[in-house]
């Protein structure tokens, strides 16, 4: 629920950043823009596989409805793009979000913002996740970095 809420009520400010007249900040240009989309399609192709390594009914909340308990009876993923980093759909996102190849100064706005949320909704996720999986996810934030692949600060 909690995600479906997000989406919904993010949707009309994504909106607002792009038709309300804004200055542009930069254009990423030929041949360039290529790479980019490029990089964006495998970003959403990583954030297909992700949802799809995990219990893709509990991530998205409709298990729990039926078993209110099912995080704690799933083991903790560690395979796929879970070995690179504790949070992988973060990182996609960022990486779709940051290649945006038109950037005015609000779409830089919501793409900051959407940023700083992603960093700081992992404390109370990683919180949650230490309570379900205890030693065993406090092993795994030892080992894994955060969201940037080989960077352990995050």
């Amino acid at each position: 629920m909690y995600v479906m809420v997000a989406v919904i009520t993010l949707l009309p400010i994504f909106a607002i950043t792009v038709f309300l007249p804004s200055t542009v900040v930069w254009v990423i240009p030929t041949p360039w823009l290529y790479v980019t989309v490029a990089l964006q399609g495998l970003a959403l192709i990583g954030l297909v596989v992700t949802v799809l390594q995990v219990d893709t009914l509990a991530f998205i909340g409709l298990r729990q409805l039926r078993q209110p308990d099912v995080e704690a009876q799933n083991k903790l993923v560690r395979r796929g793009f879970y070995r690179w980093v504790r949070h992988p759909l973060y990182f996609f996102s960022l990486v779709l979000l940051w290649l945006f190849p038109y950037m005015t100064d609000l779409v830089l706005a919501f793409i900051s913002a959407a940023s700083l949320y992603f960093l700081i909704g992992t404390i109370p996720e990683e919180r949650k996740l230490v309570a379900v999986y205890g030693e065993t996810y406090r092993q795994y934030q030892r080992e894994v970095p955060r969201i940037i692949p080989f960077f352990k600060i995050f």
